[in-house]
């Protein structure tokens, strides 16, 4: 009988353990259509409004909301709290999107609505939402011509000058052929539109560049990059190390590694929020200039500096 307790008392346990999950609900306060991620893996395929996802062993998640319209994108770490459901919603204030929290409640007493909302098993794989993308690039080239001889004529200058040391001959012309300098001007538009469940976007990008550019004088090679970050590091108040900073941004052009490293430097969130957008408008990669949000500890930071990149 003791063994037969015993044995009850384990299985018992097992099962208790083998329960152990939770599960978040996540809506939109004004009914934006979302994408939810969970440890960078998309959670629904299609956008919804209001998400329920269970099985979620792990205390804490990290979580991307992204709309399906790309107004706003929320990250922040997500805990979740055994054998509870616990609701976040996305609210808006002032053109801001954050995710804050809305309730709790034991998972075996929610209830789900009778409708508009998505029901989820948290999976840890697979695949983004199919999105068709269609980009169009058109390219305007203008080239402008000057030359030394117009007329296309031939001219010879010829002095001769007689002084005590004796006669002095200088000749001066051109041949009558045309000497020209070529500039050349070259803008490319690029329009990107994509759709995605029945909502589409359309963002146009212009490069302007002129001939011999290649990122003018304003290129740091790795060598420059090295002794300014070197510079940067040898000043002893904070306020000459953003000065420093923001000066090489812009005048210098930075990939979006070293704006990172420089941006490190920084003990402080407000001196590398101003020195991440005075870096901005000059980086040589500037698609990738996401990477950069992840220098910042906290999620109105990263706001800040997304409102910055979607304005400029």
């Amino acid at each position: 009988m003791k063994i037969t307790t015993t044995l009850l008392a384990f299985l018992l346990s097992l099962s208790a353990f083998a329960q152990r999950s939770g599960e978040v609900v996540i809506f939109s306060e004004n009914g934006e259509k979302f994408y939810a991620l969970l440890n960078s893996v998309y959670q629904n395929y299609d956008p919804e409004a209001n998400v329920r996802i269970s099985d979620l062993t792990q205390e804490w998640y990290k979580c991307k909301i992204v709309s399906a319209n790309n107004i706003f994108v929320i990250e922040r770490n997500l805990p979740v709290k055994m054998n509870t459901t616990t609701t976040y919603r996305i609210v808006e204030k002032n053109g801001t999107y954050k995710l804050r929290y809305f309730s709790e409640s034991p998972m075996n007493n929610y209830t789900q609505p009778s409708s508009g909302q998505t029901a989820i098993v948290y999976h840890s794989t697979g695949h983004e939402p199919n999105f068709s993308q269609t980009t169009t690039t058109t390219t305007t080239t203008t080239t402008s011509s000057g030359g030394t001889n117009p007329s296309g004529g031939e001219s010879l200058n010829i002095n001769i000058n007689m002084n005590e040391n004796g006669m002095s001959t200088n000749i001066s012309g051109h041949d009558g052929m045309q000497h020209s300098q070529t500039t050349t001007y070259s803008e490319t538009t690029t329009t990107t539109t994509t759709s995605h469940s029945g909502t589409t976007q359309t963002n146009v990008q212009n490069n302007n560049s002129m001939s011999g550019f290649n990122n003018g004088s304003c290129y740091l090679d790795n060598a420059g990059f090295q002794r300014l970050k070197s510079s940067i590091e040898s000043e002893s108040f904070e306020d000459d190390k953003l000065r420093l900073a923001n000066g090489a941004a812009r005048n210098k052009c930075m990939s979006v590694q070293q704006v990172i490293e420089i941006a490190e430097l920084f003990s402080f969130s407000d001196d590398k929020l101003s020195f991440t957008k005075a870096a901005y408008g000059n980086c040589t990669n500037r698609q990738d200039y996401y990477e950069v949000l992840g220098v910042f500890t906290f999620s109105d930071d990263k706001e800040e500096l997304e409102s910055y990149m979607d304005s400029h």
